[in-house]
């Protein structure tokens, strides 16, 4: 259950970092505006605009996080049949789950529907209180 949870929850939240980048460089200025705390740089497809500290911050924690958190949750899924395939330059596996009573279908479900609440209800009061403590960086 908490692998599928991690797996979930990882790739949830990826998909809104996503969003979040998205709809914040939509509306950032191309120039700094230190008036209203936007003054990060970040580069939206070769054209600069400028984020606040919470948002830089918020990016860089989603960015940072959540595909190791699904990456994470994969590894510790259990597995069954594993094949791997090792090389010079190349790496494959491909495995089988083993979960006969699906209970990793319900930490997945239960971790896809907790991402977007942890990011959008819980993630601002985290952000906001690094960035009390100095905890401020741009993406």
């Amino acid at each position: 259950m908490i692998s599928g949870f991690l797996a979930a929850y990882g790739w949830v939240s990826f998909f809104c970092f996503f969003y979040l980048v998205i709809s914040w460089a939509a509306v950032a200025p191309h120039s700094p505006d230190p008036a209203h705390g936007l003054i990060f740089p970040h580069n939206e497809h070769g054209s600069i605009t400028y984020f606040s500290g919470f948002q830089g911050t918020s990016c860089a924690l989603l960015f940072g996080t959540s595909p190791l958190l699904c990456l994470f949750g994969v590894y510790l899924s259990p597995k069954k049949e594993v094949i791997s395939k090792t090389g010079k330059l190349s790496f494959s596996m491909k495995w089988k789950p083993d979960d006969p009573r699906k209970i990793q279908r319900l930490g997945m479900t239960l971790g896809a529907v907790v991402a977007p609440l942890v990011v959008f209800l819980l993630g601002p009061n985290l952000v906001t209180g690094l960035n009390s403590i100095g905890f401020v960086t741009g993406f």
